[in-house]
Order: C-alpha cells, then sequence, then structure tokens
C-alpha cells in the first residue's frame, strides 16, 4: 500500500499535527495572545483556500477568514479537546462559509446582482499546473455537495477521517464510507467527463 501524496498546499505549511496544535490552543486557553498569532500563521492559509472554494471570492473569503477566527478565539472554551482544534477550525469555517451562501442566496432573491471580481487563477490552479488534476476537480464539480467537500478536506488539505467527521458533524466510519463513495462516484465523473 503506498502511501497517499502529499498536496502542494500541505507541503506549504507549518506542522499541524494534533500534538502541536494541542499546545498551542492549551496556550491560547491560557491568554497568550502569542499563541493565538502562531496557531493563525499555521491555519489560516488552509483554511483560506477552504473558503476560497466555498465563496469563489477571494475577498469574500478573507473576511470570512478574519470571521473564523474570531468565531473561534469567542468559542475556544467550547473546544473539549485540544488536539482536535484543526477539525473543530475546519467546522467554524464550514458553518461560516454556509451562513454566507444563505446571506447571498437571500440577497439574490431580493434582486441584488453579485459583484465579480476578476477572475485569478484559484489556489488549486495556482499551485498546481497539471492539467489532469483540474481535469478530476472539474469531474468532481458534478458530485453531490457533500461528496465534494468529504473529497476537498481529504484530499487537498489532508484531514483524517476523524477530523472530517468533526467537520461534517459524522461517525469516522460514515466518512470512511462517505470517501469510498465519493471517489466512485468521482471515478464515475472522470470517465463521463472523458467521453465527452
Amino acid at each position: 500500500h503506498s502511501a497517499r501524496p502529499v498536496t502542494s498546499l500541505e507541503r506549504a505549511l507549518p506542522s499541524t499535527s494534533s500534538p502541536d496544535l494541542a499546545a498551542l490552543v492549551e496556550a491560547v486557553r491560557g491568554g497568550n495572545e502569542a499563541a493565538f498569532r502562531e496557531l493563525y500563521r499555521r491555519l489560516a492559509p488552509a483554511i483560506f483556500d477552504y473558503l476560497v472554494g466555498v465563496t469563489r471570492d477571494r475577498a469574500e473569503a478573507e473576511d470570512l477568514l478574519q470571521q473564523t477566527f474570531l468565531d473561534a478565539w469567542r468559542g475556544l472554551p467550547s473546544l473539549r479537546d485540544a488536539a482536535k482544534a484543526r477539525a473543530w477550525l475546519y467546522g467554524i469555517a464550514r458553518h461560516v462559509g454556509e451562513e454566507y451562501l444563505r446571506s447571498r442566496t437571500r440577497q439574490l432573491a431580493l434582486g441584488e446582482v453579485p459583484h465579480l471580481e476578476a477572475s485569478g487563477p484559484l489556489p488549486e490552479d495556482a499551485a498546481v499546473s497539471d492539467e489532469a488534476v483540474r481535469f478530476v476537480w472539474a469531474a468532481a464539480a458534478s458530485l453531490e455537495a457533500q461528496h465534494q467537500e468529504a473529497l476537498n478536506l481529504s484530499l487537498r488539505h489532508g484531514l483524517t477521517n476523524r477530523e472530517i467527521g468533526g467537520v461534517l458533524d459524522l461517525p469516522p466510519g460514515r466518512v470512511a464510507d462517505l470517501l469510498m463513495r465519493s471517489r466512485e462516484a468521482l471515478g464515475w465523473a472522470v470517465r463521463l467527463l472523458f467521453i465527452t
């Protein structure tokens, strides 16, 4: 069994191992603002990338990133296990992103025209120029939202099944099943795109 390849995003990030993060979280709980800045430095790039995927707008993703970390600061007492900080933070980002999409849907329903920023390359395009990767992610766009999100968290962000479960509020066994079905569905989507 070969190991999963490390993504370019993972290579760009400093260590996010649970013991390191757990120690930082405990320091933040103790009121250490420098520890919070370090937590932000380590996790903000990946959370930002995740939010760009949700919003498809870098400026909106920047605002949502700030909201995510503000909510994390306020909600830190509710984090029961400091070793689960990464999944907890992705869960906050997911919630913030969902709120953004709901409010955006309400605005569009009221007739507002959304601001569309000049389309620059998304992080996956900037980090990886391989056409095959873009082809696969194009196929992934045809999957159900939960399948897309599970694959994104697993493949692009390197979260474990347990961490994904924390983000999606699913037990790890259910996540393993979801990822297996997502990979199957992705395989079919790639085949269909390749044929057409």
